[in-house]
């Protein structure tokens, strides 16, 4: 059974989604998000096929979209990640320029879907990441992805911050200000 996690903001592509892993095969489960706390919130709940029987989901993939209500630039792919670390995260996305795609594997995507893709391209996308294979679009490919200010283990330091640090981190990407963040922390702000 290949259980997925579809994370959209739009109703209408996450119905598309839904529509291709039904072709990919008859025995699926689909969990869908339509925001990052309801991602969070089931990636939390899942992971790898099998790893906690009947009673927790077994994630297989998810597919991520960067603007998913909630976040701020990678920080879905980040939170995500923290959540489910061994479930391949697919980002889907309409945004398709070189700094993103490779921002994207950076911060731990395991492929990048534009979303100009057919089903038929979604779906063959879909079963190299589950055969443990990196996607990533042909243009991508043959473009350089390494370009200038490579993030080199950018992922690998992100994987490291504790769920707090994560909070903090996103709260930064927002533009709030030390005050506001170390309320949000339960801390007392001093001078």
């Amino acid at each position: 059974m290949m259980t997925v996690m579809i994370a959209d903001g739009h109703p209408l592509f996450r119905e598309a989604l839904c529509e291709v892993i039904r072709s990919m095969d008859a025995d699926h489960r689909i969990y869908e998000a339509s925001t990052l706390e309801q991602a969070r919130q089931l990636a939390a709940a899942g992971g790898p096929s099998g790893a906690w029987g009947d009673t927790r989901l077994a994630l297989d993939i998810i597919l991520l979209e960067l603007r998913l209500p909630g976040s701020v630039g990678f920080s879905a792919i980040a939170e995500l990640r923290n959540a489910a670390s061994d479930v391949p995260i697919v980002v889907v996305s309409a945004a398709t320029a070189r700094p993103i795609v490779r921002n994207s594997i950076s911060y731990g995507a395991s492929g990048f879907i534009p979303k100009s893709f057919s089903a038929s391209e979604i779906s063959a996308a879909v079963r190299r990441v589950l055969n443990g294979e990196l996607f990533l679009p042909n243009e991508a490919i043959t473009g350089s992805l390494s370009g200038h200010d490579p993030p080199g283990n950018l992922h690998d330091r992100v994987a490291t911050l504790t769920p707090r640090q994560l909070k903090g981190f996103g709260l930064v990407a927002k533009g709030k200000s030390n005050k506001e963040i170390a309320s949000t922390s339960a801390s007392r702000y001093q001078r």
